[in-house]
């Protein structure tokens, strides 16, 4: 428990997720799309970003509750729905040295890793044609060209 607290701690401190609930005036009752917009912001799953929100905001157990059990009842559609709201990248997947920053340059925040099985769904749909590599590419939070490139790399054009 310990460990999970520190590592929630550094992925997202609760001064840097009440600061960023307050630029979007969301200080009361925030709902799942912002649990999913707070994700997208630093790299969280939508859970996650229910702790981090509960530790930052207090927004007292009833809310908590009833965010926990809206999570649960859309679990299975939640990485979509994250993916569509933008924001997520699969980096460990297609960064390479090309793409890597150079040492002590800045960048943006962390971004989620996007569940294999959500990339499978969009790989399988493009290859069935029920998605276009654009709308798959949208929905992995990537351009066509850079989706199109990854596919390439691995056989897969």
């Amino acid at each position: 428990a310990a460990a999970n607290d520190f590592a929630e701690e550094f992925l997202a401190p609760v001064r840097a997720v009440r600061r960023w609930y307050e630029r979007r005036a969301r200080t009361h009752a925030p709902g799942v799309d912002d649990l999913l917009a707070l994700g997208n912001a630093f790299g969280l799953t939508a859970w996650t970003a229910l702790y981090r929100t509960r530790a930052a905001l207090d927004p007292g157990p009833k809310h908590v509750q009833a965010l926990r059990s809206e999570l649960h009842r859309r679990e299975r559609r939640l990485p979509a729905r994250q993916a569509f709201l933008g924001g997520l990248r699969d980096t460990l997947s297609y960064l390479t040295p090309d793409a890597a920053a150079h040492p002590g340059a800045c960048g943006g925040p962390a971004v989620l890793h996007v569940p294999a099985v959500m990339r499978r769904r969009a790989l399988a749909a493009v290859e069935h044609g029920r998605l276009s590599l654009e709308a798959a590419a949208a929905m992995l939070g990537r351009t066509p060209a850079a989706l199109g490139a990854e596919l390439a790399l691995l056989g897969l054009e």
